[in-house]
């Protein structure tokens, strides 16, 4: 997606989780946005993270669900969710816990399609 590497050109982002990664399609985008830095997916379907291991080995894959994420405060600079915000049973509690891993003045990256294949 141009608009998130357009965005983050001049930002600087060493350290991103992608929250509901399903297969990692989205990962594609956030390495294109952020390269050279360090990616963690995390998602609660095993078989989903099988496949992303498989198409991307030099990330970090871990089970867990968004409502109950196993890293300290302050963990990653940016954060996304990709087309899975409406999968999740606890909307508010994952946003929550999302906002507690990421740094100060970091950034939460919501991508959904909303309306006509846009997103």
């Amino acid at each position: 997606m141009e608009q998130i590497t357009d965005f983050f050109q001049d930002k600087r982002v060493k350290t991103v989780l992608d929250v509901g990664t399903g297969s990692g399609d989205f990962l594609v985008t956030l390495k294109q946005a952020f390269p050279g830095a360090s990616f963690t997916g995390v998602d609660p379907d095993s078989v989903s993270l099988k496949q992303a291991e498989e198409l991307h080995p030099d990330i970090i894959f871990r089970e867990m669900v968004a409502e109950k994420l196993e890293f300290a405060d302050n963990s990653f600079d940016a954060i996304s969710i990709s087309m899975a915000l409406h999968h999740l049973p606890k909307i508010e509690k994952s946003l929550s816990e999302m906002q507690r891993v990421v740094k100060y003045g970091g950034w939460i990256i919501v991508s959904e399609l909303f309306s006509d294949n846009l997103n």
